[in-house]
């Protein structure tokens, strides 16, 4: 499929089909990264600003998650480290 379908099949597309049309598989989620606004200057009125409400916060939230994880075991060696020095 290329470009954006007309109507109905654009539809029986969407109902067929598991995968996003390919056009969001990207795009959409790139816009909902603030990282994304501040790399590229999106503005309100550009092409690909989504308003913030309106953005999906699942990949930031996990991402969030990951990198307190990864804070929390560089912590527990360094902890691990200067207990190994001291002895």
């Amino acid at each position: 499929m290329s470009g954006v379908c007309p109507g109905r099949r654009q539809l029986a597309y969407l109902r067929s089909d598991v995968h996003s049309p390919f056009n969001l598989r990207v795009d959409r989620i790139v816009s909902c990264f603030p990282e994304f606004y501040e790399a590229f200057v999106i503005q309100p009125g550009d092409g690909m600003f989504v308003p913030p409400e309106a953005r999906v916060f699942i990949w930031y939230a996990k991402r969030k998650e990951r990198r307190a994880a990864a804070e929390r075991v560089r912590v527990i060696r360094q902890k691990k480290k200067e207990r190994k020095e001291m002895a």
